[in-house]
């Protein structure tokens, strides 16, 4: 078997399963849809002279890993943190 069979992202992903790391590995193709609408749906609020909800920055954290790491990188974390 050769290793130019695989991507670098399926490659990491297995060097991490071996190493039993919890470490998250980005995905290859990161998908910032829903980070572009979350940041833009706060910039609107925040230039409309409203009141900015002291949460949106923890949704645009929440929206941002789960754009580069996948909407189950909160298992990992949540795992960690036991």
């Amino acid at each position: 078997m050769s290793l130019e069979n695989f991507s670098t992202h399926e490659l990491e992903k297995e060097i991490a399963k071996r190493n039993k790391s919890d470490v998250p590995i980005a995905l290859e193709n990161p998908n910032f849809e829903k980070l572009i609408i979350t940041c833009k749906e706060h910039i609107t609020v925040m230039s409309g002279g409203s009141y900015c909800d002291n949460d949106d920055e923890h949704y645009i954290y929440e929206t941002a890993m789960e754009a580069v790491y996948g909407s189950d990188i909160w298992l990992g974390v949540n795992k960690q943190m036991r």
